[in-house]
């Protein structure tokens, strides 16, 4: 168990698996119960890296079942992290939230310093999940909050896992909420820290993120290697945590350099590995994505486009995903301007604005506002 937490940064997730099955084996052999609980927790870990959040409930649950009969207050705090990044990667926001921030609550004092075994300070990753779900909520001011108080508690500690972390907290929000000059210098510093501590199973997965906010500021020569590689990276080390994710942004940053066919390989890829994994929140990205295809080719394929767009509204709007209804209306409303529908152009690029208003996503709304200036 304890090759485990020094495999895991290694990304040699292989060897994990095979020690995980021996150490099941010896303690099912002496009835230790607890252990064999520690053991669910690594399971649960194992299927939300290999991108099957949905097996990870069954473990994650029973362990966190083993932590309260037996008094564990250490696997309770693991078990609950876990349990919260599978709900949150299944889009059940709310499950998700329930966990981090329960987490957050119970580790105060000198407990917010303790890692309970891990490779990392639960105190501080749980405040970076949960920025992942109020960044999908479009909740970015308490997101900005939540990542700040999580860099704070990291700088305090100086131990390099839990800063690399928090520093691609914070770059990620910065990227969705469309600030990407912030993005950018929070990714590069979380990725120098990977570099000087030989933290290889980190590295790619902040690069992808780093190369999409290259992509996304102009910089296409730079951020499309960045973003190839985070997504190879996924592929051949079995760490599929992220994968579909980047795969979407790949296929936005091919759209965006003009290469549409493989941004319309990519869209379909992550589509097929979201059928297989269920989950919902990247189904709607990737439609968002084939919508903006769509709408982009010369001349615009309007019924396909529409299609997605709707498609990934409605999914979106299921799932309480505001940053991405926003980002459909937005893509509906360049349609309808492109293709002469000009009152529902308007009527979605005025629900663009408001919401990106709302929300405080400031080059969003500017690119909403110009489009209603074009009309």
């Amino acid at each position: 168990m304890d090759l485990r937490n020094s495999l895991f940064p290694l990304g040699e997730f292989g060897q994990i698996f095979d020690y995980l099955c021996q150490a099941e084996i010896l303690a099912e052999r002496i009835g230790d119960q607890l252990r064999l609980g520690w053991i669910s927790f690594y399971r649960a870990a194992q299927f939300w890296l290999a991108g099957e959040p949905g097996r990870a409930l069954e473990p994650g649950h029973r362990a966190l079942a083993v932590a309260q009969a037996r008094g564990d207050f250490a696997l309770q705090v693991v078990a609950k992290l876990r349990l919260g990044q599978a709900y949150l990667s299944l889009g059940d926001y709310a499950r998700a939230s329930e966990c981090f921030r329960e987490n957050i609550q119970s580790l105060e004092g000198e407990l917010i310093r303790e890692r309970f075994g891990e490779a990392w300070l639960p105190s501080v990753l749980s405040r970076v999940w949960l920025v992942h779900v109020l960044t999908a909520r479009g909740e970015f001011a308490e997101g900005i909050a939540t990542a700040q108080e999580g860099l704070r508690i990291a700088e305090t500690v100086d131990q390099p896992l839990t800063l690399i972390g928090a520093y691609r907290g914070l770059g990620y929000l910065s990227l969705c909420q469309g600030d990407l000059s912030e993005a950018i210098c929070f990714l590069e510093r979380s990725r120098e820290l990977c570099r000087t501590w030989n933290i290889r199973h980190f590295i790619a997965g902040i690069a992808a993120y780093l190369g999409y906010a290259y992509v996304l500021s102009g910089r296409l020569a730079d951020g499309l290697p960045l973003l190839e590689q985070g997504v190879e990276h996924g592929s051949s080390t079995g760490d599929r945590s992220g994968h579909t994710g980047h795969l979407i942004d790949l296929s936005d940053a091919y759209r965006l350099a003009n290469r549409t066919e493989d941004a319309v390989r990519s869209a379909n890829q992550a589509l097929d590995l979201i059928r297989d994994q269920k989950r919902p929140t990247h189904q709607a990205r990737a439609l968002r994505t084939l919508g903006e295809i769509a709408s982009h080719r010369d001349p615009p394929d309007a019924e396909n486009a529409e299609a997605s767009y709707r498609q990934a509204l409605v999914l979106a709007g299921e799932l309480g995903m505001r940053p991405l209804v926003a980002h459909c209306h937005l893509g509906l409303g360049k349609l309808y301007g492109r293709t002469g529908k000009r009152q529902e152009a308007r009527e979605h690029l005025t629900t663009a604005a408001a919401m990106y208003r709302e929300m405080d996503m400031r080059s969003w709304l500017e690119q909403a506002e110009a489009q209603v200036i074009r009309l």
